[in-house]
């Protein structure tokens, strides 16, 4: 199969809403959210809800989280506008200590995999840390046409860098075809999981003590795939660092809702460590079902 299908540039469609993942871009809609006080108080009294904080400490958590987003906002544009071999020395910043054994695990998985992150911390420079080391597979990012500037300059990064990389874009017909056979071909296929049902189908999860509908689609991919799902989050304490999380090998179509809540529970663990760098505070209403916090 050649590039041009292989690495299309899809468009809109119907047919992929268990992929359901991106439709536009987190920090271009985050700007005028960390700016405006009526919503930072609105993420106050979200965390206060949900972490159990009183309301002074909650007021200065959603403080931090807007000074955290102005910064990962930069950092995005810096790598984008930097050459390839400063890029390469952000992403060597980061720190894991799992890297070695996960890229030598991913390295010899004859499997495809499914590499999935939250909207947290500089994610755009965790993933690009842990894909450049993956000369020799193809890696696909799933996202929606309406990219950001940063996404994408992010992403053609690993391209400059010599990886074979390609996009599939998650709202034409093929998309969920086309996550499927990349997988069975062993190839890597990234993608992003807290996201609520204006993105795609939806499970009901258990996160942050409430039930809330996240997107199916990367348990989904993997189950249909038998693919292992490997979750990554990347956060930042003292350093940046990215945590690289026990993997499920390989998942069964009966096992999507499980998986699912298996990534649910990381995300609680890591927001409750560390809420002023999710990105998703504000889309918390849209993910809890019902809409009621309680």
């Amino acid at each position: 199969m050649g590039d041009q299908v292989m690495f299309g540039e899809f468009c809109s469609g119907t047919y992929s809403s268990w992929v359901g993942l991106q439709r536009c871009c987190t920090m271009r809609y985050l700007a005028p959210v960390t700016r405006n006080k009526q919503q930072l108080n609105k993420i106050a009294h979200l965390m206060a809800l949900l972490l159990g904080e009183s309301p002074h400490q909650a007021c200065l958590l959603s403080r931090r989280w807007a000074q955290s987003m102005r910064r990962i906002e930069r950092n995005w544009q810096q790598a984008v506008s930097l050459s390839l071999n400063r890029a390469l020395s952000m992403a060597d910043l980061l720190h894991s200590n799992e890297t070695e054994q996960l890229v030598h695990y991913l390295r010899t998985q004859p499997q495809g995999i499914v590499l999935v992150s939250l909207h947290m911390g500089d994610y755009l420079i965790g993933l690009f840390h842990i894909l450049r080391h993956l000369h020799g597979r193809r890696i696909f990012i799933v996202r929606r046409k309406a990219a950001s500037a940063q996404e994408t300059g992010a992403f053609a990064k690993l391209k400059e860098y010599g990886l074979q990389t390609g996009v599939i874009r998650s709202y034409h017909p093929a998309a969920a075809l086309q996550v499927h056979r990349s997988l069975c071909q062993g190839h890597v296929v990234v993608m992003l999981y807290d996201l609520p049902g204006t993105f795609g189908t939806t499970l009901n999860l258990q996160f942050l003590g409430q039930q809330v509908a996240w997107v199916k689609g990367p348990a989904a991919a993997a189950a249909m795939a038998r693919a292992v799902l490997v979750p990554c989050i990347t956060y930042r304490q003292e350093r940046l660092r990215c945590a690289l999380l026990p993997v499920s090998s390989p998942v069964g179509t009966g096992q999507i809702q499980q998986s699912a809540q298996q990534l649910a529970d990381w995300a609680t663990v890591y927001v409750r460590r560390y809420p002023d760098q999710w990105l998703h505070w504000h889309l918390v209403p849209e993910m809890v079902v019902g809409g009621k916090i309680g």
